[in-house]
C-alpha cells in the first residue's frame, strides 16, 4: 500500500502518519518535501532551495513518436552572463560539463570541457559559437586517434577512401589529401581551374 503523510508530527503538514521517507507536503517549517517507495527515499525537493535530488536515474519517456521538447532548462540570463552548465560528477568533484553562457551582442556560446584527464579539469576543450564555428583548445583527429606530438589537425583512415580535406560550394569543389596508399600528397578539383597557391608570412611564394 502507499502511505501519504510526513515522518513525525511537524506542524502545518498535509497528511501525518509517522512513516519513514512518505512526506508529501509541509506549509510551515524547514521540512524537504519527500517521496519513497519500499521504505526507501527516492525523491526529495530541499525546503530552503527547491533543488530536486533524485535516488537513482531521472527517466524522460514519450511514445507519440512526435517533435517534443523532453527536456527543458529554463533560466535567466544577464548580459552578458556566466556560464549556465550541465555536470557529470563524483560525488564532489566534476568529471564533465556542458555549459551555454549567453551576450546580447556575440549571441550564445556552448562549451564542453572539465574532463577528467588524469585529474580535476576546469578548462574549455571545445568552443561553440553562435555562427556555428567550433574552436579545439588541443589536438583534433579525424578517422583517427590523434597523435598529440604532431599536433594540430590529424586526418587518418584505416581503410576505404584516402583522407582528404574537401571543400565545396555546392557546385564546385577543391580537396587536397593524399593517395589511396598514404604515400603521395595531392590536390585537385571537380570543376573549373583551381590555382594552388602556397604562402608564408602573408606573402605568395608558389602558384601552381
Amino acid at each position: 500500500h502507499t502511505i501519504f503523510g510526513i515522518e513525525g508530527t511537524a506542524a502545518g503538514s498535509l497528511l501525518t502518519n509517522g512513516t519513514a521517507n512518505a512526506s508529501v507536503l509541509t506549509s510551515v517549517g524547514n521540512t524537504n518535501l519527500e517521496f519513497g517507495t519500499n521504505q526507501v527515499k527516492r525523491f526529495t525537493i530541499a525546503a530552503s532551495t527547491g533543488a530536486a535530488t533524485f535516488s537513482s536515474q531521472l527517466k524522460v519517456s514519450n511514445t507519440t513518436g512526435s517533435a517534443l521538447d523532453m527536456l527543458v532548462l529554463e533560466t535567466g540570463f544577464n548580459n552578458p552572463s556566466g556560464n549556465k552548465s550541465i555536470i557529470w560528477k563524483d560525488v564532489t568533484n566534476t568529471l564533465g560539463r556542458i555549459s551555454v553562457s549567453y551576450d546580447a551582442g556575440t549571441g550564445s556560446t556552448m562549451r564542453f570541457g572539465s574532463l577528467y584527464n588524469g585529474g580535476y579539469q576546469s578548462s574549455d576543450l571545445l568552443t561553440i559559437a553562435s555562427t556555428g564555428a567550433a574552436t579545439f583548445s588541443s589536438i583534433v583527429g579525424i578517422g583517427m586517434t590523434p597523435i598529440t606530438a604532431n599536433g594540430g589537425l590529424q586526418i587518418g583512415n584505416s581503410g576505404g577512401a584516402a583522407p582528404q580535406i574537401y571543400y565545396t560550394n555546392g557546385t564546385a569543389a577543391a580537396y587536397f589529401g593524399v593517395d589511396a596508399y598514404g604515400t603521395n600528397v595531392f590536390g585537385g578539383g571537380t570543376t573549373g581551374a583551381y590555382n594552388y597557391i602556397f604562402v608564408t608570412n602573408s606573402t605568395t611564394r608558389l602558384t601552381l
